[in-house]
């Protein structure tokens, strides 16, 4: 790109080449979406999927594939629209391109001016970062089954906030197999209300779904041995991220439908207090009745 042209455009047109551009880009953009052009910004949108950091090569080669023959009007620059096998695939700076340009044709001027430029040139920009920032928070904060954000709740709802109170998950232990049992019963009522998978039986000391909930979540949960036993460890909320974990797992559980989520959580709580006497035995029970409503509320924006 040099500084008389814009995205691979030349900055003036006359009124025939204004019209062959806006033609071609139109075309372009055609055979991708299958319709014309609409709001800016919901078109960049749809380009994320292929053109966004960590989209899928399979799905660009499946786009290539699926555009029709007669899509190349004109030779377009590289910068708003990628060539192969006679093929055109607008970039996200075509589509940029081709709004500027559709401006201009409105406007009856034949000219992108300075502050056009910069417009264009900060929407490209920021479009690509905001991609590029999106991938890189998920792969900062992971993923998480529902079993896994169970477990997480069943700690918030113990009260487990302190080391000394912290969840206590047991290593090979005949005489807390009771308990086991139904520690993992309880996160997979949750688990498959949610269209998630049951946890297998294992020993909770080493099982997968408080070790990726720990992990994942290390910001505001921790793990320690614990001493009384000496054996297993304890799953506790750190100091004042309580708050904080409440608003990750809510926002995880955003893309569930909400009543889903609702009957996930009532069976996940009903269920804790049928075992609370166990629980209260084997691990130590803290909950408090206010606590509970308050984590519920949060967790479905109050909706229970």
């Amino acid at each position: 790109m040099t500084t008389n042209t814009l995205f691979g455009a030349p900055l003036g047109f006359t009124p025939t080449g204004l019209q062959e551009w806006v033609d071609s880009l139109t075309s372009c953009w055609r055979a991708y979406a299958g319709q014309g052009p609409q709001s800016l910004l919901g078109d960049l949108n749809t380009l994320k999927t292929i053109y966004a950091h960590g989209a899928s090569a399979a799905k660009l080669r499946t786009t290539f594939a699926e555009l029709p023959d007669d899509a190349l009007q004109m030779d377009l620059p590289s910068e708003v629209a990628l060539s192969a096998d006679g093929r055109q695939l607008i970039t996200p700076e075509g589509r940029i391109l081709l709004d500027v340009l559709l401006r201009l044709r409105r406007t009856e001027d034949h000219v992108i001016g300075p502050d056009e430029q910069v417009r264009a040139l900060a929407l490209a920009a920021s479009t690509r970062s905001s991609w590029y920032e999106a991938w890189a928070m998920k792969q900062v904060a992971g993923s998480l089954s529902p079993a896994p954000i169970a477990a997480a709740i069943l700690v918030l709802v113990n009260g487990s906030t302190t080391p000394d109170r912290g969840f206590y998950l047991p290593d090979v232990d005949a005489q807390a197999t009771e308990y086991q049992e139904a520690v993992l019963r309880l996160l997979g009522d949750f688990s498959s209300t949610l269209g998630g998978k049951r946890p297998t039986p294992a020993p909770l000391q080493s099982h997968w779904v408080f070790t990726q909930a720990t992990r994942v979540l290390s910001r505001d949960l921790a793990r320690l041995n614990d001493t009384g036993s000496g054996s297993g460890s304890r799953v506790y909320v750190r100091p004042e991220r309580e708050e904080h974990l409440l608003h990750d797992l809510t926002a995880r559980l955003d893309r569930y439908p909400a009543l889903m989520v609702a009957r996930g959580l009532r069976a996940l709580v009903e269920g804790y207090h049928q075992h609370r006497g166990l629980i209260a035995v084997v691990s130590g029970s803290y909950e408090r009745a206010a606590n509970t409503r308050m984590v519920l509320a949060s967790l479905t924006h109050g909706g229970m």
